[in-house]
């Protein structure tokens, strides 16, 4: 059985983790490189950013994966793909509700978001979705 309360509090949680871990790498990479956060009308321009992003699949899937362990050693793991398949939606509707259509600094285009950040944005999807399988073999 999914346990409902278990997997959103997990989603939240990998949710905050990967992206004040991704914001964080982001900041190192812009200090390191001795470049502003904000030297570019959009985030995705940023050569800061565009560096980070490489990093993001492989961020997502230890966090993503963690936090599968963690649900599978509370929960039972016979569901997957599903969890695999909601918590691959879940990510999918936040990233768009968070960063294209509610605007701020850090927010792109529809164009930007699921074209400026090929191929990356797509693995780092696929890494949300393999995290559960991955988890399962640890169990």
């Amino acid at each position: 059985m999914i346990e409902v309360t278990a997997l959103l509090v997990l989603f939240i949680v990998a949710y905050i983790v990967v992206s004040t871990l991704g914001f964080g790498l982001y900041l190192i990479i812009s200090r390191v490189k001795g470049t502003s956060i904000w030297d570019m009308l959009e985030i995705k321009d940023n050569k800061a950013y565009q560096l980070t992003q490489k990093f993001l699949p492989l961020l997502n899937l230890v966090v993503w994966t963690v936090c599968s362990y963690v649900y599978f050693s509370i929960a039972s793991d016979d569901h997957l793909f599903t969890i695999a398949l909601i918590w691959l939606i879940g990510a999918l509707v936040v990233d768009y509700v968070g960063f294209v259509l509610i605007k701020h600094p850090l927010s792109v285009d529809h164009k930007g978001f699921y074209i400026g950040q090929f191929p990356w944005i797509y693995f780092t999807y696929a890494a949300v979705f393999a995290a559960p399988f991955i988890a399962s073999f640890f169990i």
